[in-house]
């Protein structure tokens, strides 16, 4: 199932044992799109921490009162060693604070956070084509797809993209180019945020985009 990232944020996290915090942020790996990590402030219980949790840590979901269930414990989040989430994650970083909840390191590439993404403009060449609303994942935490608004107010349009045919994602200028025509990008598909994303939905993405689907 395809899920929103947005629509993760302020789920609450609980332990084995009591309340974590709620989620506030994710961090992926920028060469595959995978979500790593998200982020998870911890309130008034540890003020000023924000505890980093894998996918695989999370256990049973309750979409109703938006809470999930995470395999730690309290203690193992309060011991764990402090990262400064505002500056880049490094290796040493990773390494020390995943071996304290023995789990492995996964990133190859480099960690970028969600809101570096969300609000990029995407270009092709000096046109301006839109921005990026919302990153899409499925069950395994993979970004399937950048939801990205032109136009503004009543006339904004959305739509969605696969990440795979960005020609380029220039971090430093804040920027994501893709070399597909302004035509082909205002026709895609119609999306609108919060819609259930079908099968048959996305067979008319990559139709319309001309590329081999990820599930094939």
């Amino acid at each position: 199932m395809l899920r929103s990232l947005n629509s993760f944020r302020g789920v609450q996290l609980y332990a084995t044992d009591g309340h974590i915090g709620k989620i506030s942020e994710f961090f992926f790996e920028d060469r595959d799109w995978t979500v790593l990590y998200m982020a998870a402030d911890t309130g008034d219980w540890l003020p000023g921490k924000r505890a980093l949790v894998p996918p695989a840590s999370l256990g049973e979901a309750d979409w109703v009162e938006r809470k999930i269930n995470v395999m730690v414990t309290r203690e193992d989040i309060e011991s764990s060693p402090n990262i400064d989430l505002h500056q880049p994650i490094t290796r040493e970083q990773e390494v020390a604070y995943f071996a304290h909840f023995g789990w492995a390191c996964l990133w190859d590439g480099e960690l970028r956070s969600s809101s570096e993404v969300i609000g990029l403009p995407v270009v092709s060449g000096a046109v301006k084509l839109g921005r990026v609303d919302d990153l899409v994942i499925d069950d395994q935490w993979i970004i399937r797809y950048l939801a990205i608004s032109s136009g503004v107010d009543k006339e904004r349009e959305s739509f969605l993209m696969p990440p795979r045919l960005l020609e380029n994602a220039d971090w430093r200028r804040s920027e994501l180019t893709i070399a597909l025509s302004s035509d082909v990008i205002r026709s895609s598909p119609a999306f609108e945020p919060g819609q259930r994303i079908t099968r048959d939905h996305e067979v008319d993405i990559y139709r319309h985009f001309s590329a081999n689907p990820y599930w094939e």
